[in-house]
């Protein structure tokens, strides 16, 4: 039935937003949400929705793989409004089988798949929660120390006393094309040399990722990094979190803050929205032990401050913000515009780890696609200021 309503959409989208209005497309299959979300796109722009106009928005590799090519073989009808009542029945069920098997998956696991929803049918006392300063004591003393990931780089590894520690969120900003992305891989990819790492990449195709490492050659071992390019409801994100830390995976890289699917509307709640990524992300990582690092877009009210969420940047226990060089900074090291633009400075807006904030000017390699430190004593190069938390 699935594939009949999406065949149904592209040929008939006249009653798209009618028949999605209230249909949770979290539950339908990453493919079908994937050519549905290209099927609005095109709406909105009033564009006409054909084979060859999907192809120009999905790409040739996606409009050949199987999951395309049975959505197009599928029945369609023009009156799949009315089979808007079924679908969610559809829907409904299609989310209790999945229940049940993750019910039944926990259970041979000797597992609790969820305490809230067993509590429906049986009374369980809720776990204690706290205890004596003795017991934690007690608790620790047997207890590894808390593990500290270091990101490769000297001058974070430096404010941050030899690393992240695990249990911190971490939130890194920048205007567009400033190296977000890039800076989070390289701190992520020096992690992979000793600890199993995970790379949510919801903002560019993983297979363009695995291209780009074998090009330029990697030295950790491939089993240490699990890549997910799928898991955008924070649903499945955090089941996936869970899943893989019980494994034994340190650190979780997730790009970015706009793809992941929130809970609440995303139009009339957008601070809810929003809001809940971090604090979902930011328990995860407290509860967890591991490292959670969040690319995030900044609001245009506030440079400092996540997009649409007040609340984000409480959450987070460290913050680094990228920004390109002013023409007052490029004079000050001696570099000219033209040379400037792999020019960066990374400012620490927040350091709960150690309390120091400072900044730093760094240069994008092109050929090891890393940042690195602007090296030499060139004219008038600043000297790093600290300055502690309170």
């Amino acid at each position: 039935m699935e594939k009949l309503v999406v065949h149904s959409l592209i040929n008939f989208p006249q009653d798209l937003e009618e028949f999605l209005e209230g249909i949770p497309l979290e539950f339908l299959e990453p493919a079908h949400r994937k050519i549905i979300d290209a099927v609005i796109d095109l709406s909105r722009d009033k564009r006409l929705i054909t084979r060859e106009t999907l192809l120009l928005e999905l790409g040739e590799g996606f409009c050949q793989s199987q999951d395309f090519l049975e959505v197009f073989n599928a029945d369609c009808t023009p009156d799949y409004i009315n089979l808007k009542e079924d679908f969610k029945k559809f829907l409904a069920l299609k989310v209790q089988r999945k229940l049940a098997n993750e019910l039944a998956k926990a259970s041979l696991n000797s597992e609790i798949y969820d305490l809230e929803f067993i509590n429906r049918y049986i009374s369980i006392e809720p776990s204690k929660n706290g205890a004596l300063l003795s017991e934690y004591i007690k608790r620790f003393a047997d207890m590894p120390p808390l593990a500290k990931l270091s990101t490769g780089v000297s001058f974070f590894d430096e404010i941050l006393g030899g690393g992240f520690e695990v249990g911190r969120f971490v939130l890194v900003s920048g205007d567009a094309e400033t190296g977000k992305t890039l800076l989070c891989q390289q701190f992520l990819e020096f992690m992979a040399l000793e600890h199993k790492v995970c790379y949510f990449s919801f903002e560019f195709p993983v297979r363009g990722y695995v291209d780009h490492l074998l090009r330029r050659k990697f030295y950790f071992n491939p089993d240490n990094l699990y890549l997910d390019g799928d898991s955008q409801h924070l649903n499945d994100l955090s089941a996936r979190i869970k899943s893989l830390a019980r494994k034994g995976f340190k650190a979780f890289l997730i790009d970015s803050q706009m793809r992941v699917m929130g809970y609440g509307d995303a139009i009339n709640s957008k601070e809810e929205f929003e809001s809940s990524k971090f604090t979902v992300l930011s328990s995860l990582a407290k509860s967890l032990e591991v490292l959670i690092i969040l690319i995030i877009q900044n609001s245009k009210d506030d440079e400092f401050a996540p997009f649409g969420s007040k609340k984000g940047s409480h959450e987070a226990d460290i913050m680094f913000r990228i920004s390109r060089l002013k023409k007052f900074e490029l004079k000050r090291l001696n570099f000219d515009e033209e040379h400037g633009f792999l020019m960066r400075k990374i400012t620490t807006l927040k350091n709960k780890q150690t309390g120091l904030q400072t900044f730093k000017y760094f240069r994008i390699d092109q050929k090891s696609f890393k940042f690195v430190h602007i090296e030499g004593n060139r004219k008038g190069q600043p000297r790093l200021f600290y300055r502690r938390e309170d």
